[in-house]
């Protein structure tokens, strides 16, 4: 029997291998000196031998000389030399080293590759903004928001949110928020934070806090989503109202509406058709330090704010966002027990609020959206004995909000503003109507270079040209 047959049957465990000059010498594959026949030693090429070379594959993986490197044969087929894994680790079942760390991810390209238990590339994801490695691994990049600078930070929590069916969300209340991060000189921002947020329902948002949804993929609001963030009458949408804006009514005279995009509308005296209270001042949010709604007037709420973030994919709105400004209170006889009248003027209307969508990618379209921050507006007077006149309306479509009609000879609210007019002044009347509230904001910010997708059926005001946000 020869000494290759007398090996296999001696040493029923191991593996013969070919291409050996002696059978004595590299026959047995081995992992240390025990497994090796008397005589021999396991030398590093893994194969029993009676000296310290063993002919192998020139550029053969041999074994794992420890965790992070291998032992390679060398070019003369008889040496062995060690290469470094690359940090990746050494993988002795799969004789290779791994081409990536398992259960990591790395940057390949620009697009982010996740590494396998066996150490290979198991998937690739497509990164909108380009991939980045920094001291806590490689990712996708993200946007820095404005207003919420830090919140792309770190990854959420929750893998994904919806709210499948009609509801209510109380920003006041801390148990609707993920968190919630104060503001200098502002009102906190109630910030809901999920990996993916879907808002497919009717939700009616309340509270003294704006909100932020902020998703790190999509963030989508598909056409059966609405979100409602208006004033009713008197109170503000969320975070709105933060500001009172326009003069109060005196006496019998109208109050002015609230100023934001454009300036308030005035209201009317008893003498003049917008004679009355001083409409508030026009503003741009980005003068603020602090994000909130729509400023409110003395008489109807502001509309409220609203973020909608994807740190590093995209937004899409298919539904209908609703940040109108509040109707002004009407005016009355304030005399109620004797006879007579002391009459009151009507209040201005609040303004609209204002809405932010922030992303790499941001998309408005659809048959069915629809984006409102109109003005409410201005309430209507009256001039009888215990006479209420009509509240002005909330800003509920794209037509302006009208004003409230007045009870006898008592002024008209003045309607608030759209995307096609300005806030009208309220008129004269022995109570005089308030003045109508001025439209809110809708602002978007992408990218340098990318440029948003706004295709919305019904919109009012207009979008205001995109801004630019930073990457990281």
């Amino acid at each position: 029997m020869s000494g290759w047959s007398l090996i296999a049957w001696a040493f029923p465990f191991v593996t013969v291998v070919g291409g050996c000059s002696s059978p004595k010498d590299c026959v047995v594959s081995c992992a240390e000196d025990a497994e090796c026949p008397d005589g021999q030693g396991c030398t590093a090429a893994g194969r029993c031998s009676a000296d310290d070379t063993c002919p192998c594959t020139p550029g053969a993986f041999l074994t794992c000389a420890d965790e992070d490197t291998a032992a390679v044969c060398a070019a003369d087929g008889r040496t062995v030399q060690v290469e470094g894994c690359e940090s990746h680790g050494c993988n002795a079942p799969a004789s290779r080293c791994n081409a990536c760390t398992p259960g990591e991810a790395s940057c390949a390209g620009l697009d982010l590759a996740l590494c396998g238990a066996e150490g290979l590339v198991t998937d690739t994801v497509d990164c909108v903004l380009p991939c980045v490695d920094d001291a806590a691994g490689s990712r996708c990049g993200r946007i820095v928001p404005k207003w919420l600078g830090e919140v792309c930070n770190t990854t959420a929590v929750a893998p994904s949110l919806d709210y499948p069916a009609i509801a209510t969300i109380d920003t006041s209340l801390d148990t609707s928020c993920t968190a919630i991060v104060p503001q200098t000189n502002g009102p906190e921002i109630c910030v809901v934070r999920a990996q993916a947020i879907m808002l497919s329902s009717s939700l009616k948002i309340v509270g003294q806090r704006p909100i932020a949804f902020v998703a790190d993929e999509r963030l989508h609001v598909p056409s059966t989503g609405r979100l409602d963030v208006s004033a009713d009458g008197g109170t503000s949408g969320p975070g709105g109202g933060f500001e009172t804006s326009g003069a109060g009514r005196s006496n019998a005279n109208g109050g002015g509406g609230a100023g934001f995009a454009t300036n308030g509308a005035n209201g009317g005296s008893t003498a003049a058709d917008g004679q009355g209270g001083a409409g508030g001042a026009a503003f741009a949010p980005s003068s603020r330090t602090y994000f909130a709604g729509g400023p409110k007037a003395v008489g109807g709420g502001g509309g409220g704010g609203l973020l909608l973030i994807s740190c590093q994919d995209e937004v899409v709105i298919e539904g209908s966002i609703d940040a109108g400004g509040g109707g002004g209170s009407a005016g009355y006889d304030s005399r109620t027990v004797t006879a007579g009248t002391d009459l009151e003027g009507s209040g201005g209307g609040g303004a609209g609020g204002y809405v932010v969508l922030q992303g790499p990618r941001v998309t408005v379209t659809g048959t069915t959206s629809q984006l409102i921050a109109n003005g409410g507006g201005g309430g209507g007077g009256c001039s009888a004995d215990n006479c209420v006149g009509e509240r002005g309306d909330d800003a509920l479509s794209k037509n302006a909000a009208p004003g409230g009609t007045p009870s006898g000879g008592g002024g008209a609210g003045g309607a608030g503003g759209s995307s096609s007019s300005l806030p009208v002044n309220g008129r004269a009347g022995s109570s005089a109507g308030g003045g109508g509230g001025s439209v809110g904001v809708f602002e978007v910010y992408v990218p340098a270079g990318a440029t948003p997708t706004l295709e919305p059926m019904n919109v009012s005001p207009n979008i205001s040209p995109h801004g630019v946000i930073e990457t990281r």
